[in-house]
């Protein structure tokens, strides 16, 4: 049977990953905007100003400066023993980080989203293991600040992967 349609997105993805081959702005290793964190910079998570202003870290407090979300990038790895004991596959310490801050991309939401609906990023952690930092939501709340010009280009029924969109809805 010959293919009769093309798609341009992609039907499924992981957490930052690009949804979309429409236009998109990562800036990153020609910035020199390097991991601030001390353990591994998670990808598809929102990213905030650390005290140094080339350094990016997860948000830890309201207010904080939204620099974008991490662009995942199949150079950085961990071994099988770093990810059975739990550390988290991303950009390792003091290493380049890759951020979308113009076009589609793939996250993760705590809670149910409908297209259009406009993009929240967590900074203060609950007891919930879905609620980790820089994860997302369409709720304005105490725990979450609005991401600039972001919003949801795909829906869920509840906590699961969606499309972001930053800047030009």
């Amino acid at each position: 049977m010959p293919q009769t349609t093309v798609s341009y997105s992609s039907p499924i993805g992981l957490e930052g990953q690009i949804a979309s081959a429409t236009y998109n702005v990562i800036r990153g290793t020609l910035q020199e905007l390097l991991n601030g964190m001390n353990t591994n910079l998670p990808f598809g998570r929102a990213v905030v100003t650390g005290d140094n202003p080339r350094k990016l870290i997860l948000p830890g407090a309201t207010g904080q400066q939204f620099r974008g979300i991490t662009v995942i990038n199949d150079s950085w790895g961990i071994d099988e023993m770093s990810y059975l004991a739990g550390e988290n596959i991303g950009f390792p310490v003091g290493s380049p980080v890759d951020v979308l801050t113009w076009g589609d991309i793939n996250v993760w939401v705590e809670t149910a989203v409908n297209i259009g609906d406009m993009a929240t990023f967590r900074h203060t952690p609950e007891a919930d293991p879905l609620d980790v930092l820089g994860r997302f939501s369409n709720t304005p709340s105490a725990n979450h600040d609005p991401v600039p010009n972001g919003r949801f280009v795909t829906g869920t029924t509840g906590a699961g992967i969606a499309v972001l969109n930053l800047g030009g809805f």
